[in-house]
């Protein structure tokens, strides 16, 4: 360590202390990480899992290890310097929120460089705001102290993770997840990149579980038959919640960001897709460029959109299919709602409370083409037919324009030229026999009273 100058500490974690650096020689700055625990060996140190990991990982969205020094039995690594981390760029904020272009980019940062570490096989187990280090424009991951081989067997370590961004099936004891975990800490950090709040900021792994209900709804044997198992294993039974809308947590978020945070957000892992699947979806399609991202630090928060949420979408997926299907028939700004909702939920702390409709809703084709009846013009128009008449036919059509009065008893009305032509037109049709005995009764009794 002689040929760096220590300076100031950045950072104190559980298994070490950042400390920020001079290279004497070229003057370079460097992050150096000082481990808590005495490595008597060189062979303690190859094996620790951030060593071996990172020996193996190169990539431009990944934290670069210069070197491993020990000394006096004292570990010590040399990262490249970062600026800050992503918990102090959205603290530093104060309540500004950044702007989506800027998300984009970090989003497509953060995912580039976990599907190359994935690719690798390993993934990260520890993903969270404090371990993605920024420089400006540039993402990168850092601190795989808790880096796992995707090819090692189960079961693996119960504990990992922050609380806060840790996958429900972790909480609820499984060994044997993978991946998908890192897939569920994307999305929770890509609600807190909009938000600036953490979306499941549980006190303790129950109110954690909790959260995640009140957010995403009760899961079912339908949705996460694996998840009920686990659960009924550990005697837990889940808090029975509706699911809340994350357009309503996220309203500046546009359409695409919401459909793929839904989908990294699920309970079942095998249906949270792939870094390279997430990639590949709209919200990528036509990221900002370097050159034209906005300079965060003096950013104004931008205007929140106007749209409104019109409910909680479970499958968001399938609504934007039929809305791409029949674009005519849905309103350009609001996806149909899947099943009702008949309460009021608040979503989380901070949130004000969404109110979901309580009546029965028509399917997106009849609620276009059937418009909306006011029933009390109708009924006020009714009112007025009836007091016209005195003697009114109880089962008329609600609201249909009549000429003149009905008389119930037709035999006291007096007959008419008009009525005998029409009775002897109608006297014609040979297909009704017994109104034919009834017309000639009623010429019968013209007659005679002429």
């Amino acid at each position: 360590m002689n040929r760096y100058n220590l300076s100031k500490t950045l950072g104190d974690g559980a298994f070490g202390t950042v400390l920020l650096a001079e290279n004497k020689v070229n003057g370079e700055k460097v992050a150096v990480k000082k481990m808590k625990d005495k490595f008597y060996s060189w062979e303690a140190c190859v094996s620790l899992r951030e060593v071996k990991s990172l020996k193996k990982l190169k990539h431009p969205n990944i934290i670069r290890l210069h070197e491993v020094i020990r000394e006096n039995d004292e570990l010590y690594f040399v990262f490249e310097y970062m600026d800050l981390n992503l918990y102090q760029l959205m603290k530093e904020r104060r309540g500004m929120l950044i702007p989506e272009d800027m998300i984009r980019h970090y989003t497509m940062q953060m995912l580039q460089g976990l599907h190359y570490m994935h690719k690798n096989g390993y993934f990260h187990r520890d993903l969270k705001p404090e371990n993605l280090m920024t420089s400006g424009t540039t993402l990168k991951i850092a601190d795989f102290g808790l880096a796992k081989e995707i090819r090692s067997l189960p079961p693996y370590t119960e504990y990992v993770s922050t609380r806060w961004y840790r996958a429900p099936e972790v909480l609820l004891r499984s060994r044997n997840y993978s991946s998908p975990i890192d897939m569920w800490a994307v999305g929770c950090i890509m609600v807190e990149m909009y938000t600036l709040k953490p979306l499941f900021p549980g006190s303790n792994e129950i109110d954690e579980i909790y959260k995640i209900c009140s957010v995403l709804g009760s899961p079912t044997p339908y949705n996460w038959p694996e998840g009920v198992k686990l659960a009924n294993a550990m005697g837990f039974r889940f808090p029975q919640m509706i699911p809340t809308s994350l357009y309503a947590i996220m309203p500046n978020a546009c359409e695409a960001a919401v459909l793929l945070m839904s989908d990294l957000l699920q309970y079942d892992p095998q249906k949270r897709p792939t870094c390279s699947q997430c990639l590949q979806t709209r919200f990528f399609a036509s990221p900002a460029s370097d050159n034209h991202l906005p300079v965060i630090r003096n950013t104004k928060p931008p205007i929140p959109s106007p749209r409104k949420s019109v409910g909680n979408v479970i499958n968001m997926s399938e609504q934007l299919a039929l809305k791409k299907e029949a674009p005519n028939l849905l309103p350009s700004k609001a996806l149909p709602l899947k099943f009702h909702r008949n309460s009021i939920h608040k979503a989380s702390e901070g949130l004000s409370d969404i109110l979901f409709p309580q009546d029965k809703r028509a399917s997106p084709v009849k609620q276009k083409l059937i418009p909306p009846v006011n029933i009390n013009l109708l009924t006020k128009e009714r009112s007025m037919l009836i007091q016209k008449s005195n003697n009114s036919i109880n089962n008329e059509k609600l609201g249909a324009p009549i000429k003149e009065p009905l008389n119930q008893n037709i035999l006291e009305r007096k007959v008419n030229q008009n009525d005998i032509d029409f009775f002897r037109s109608y006297a014609k049709n040979p297909n009704t026999q017994r109104d034919m005995q009834f017309i000639q009764g009623k010429i019968r009794q013209s007659n005679f009273k002429k």
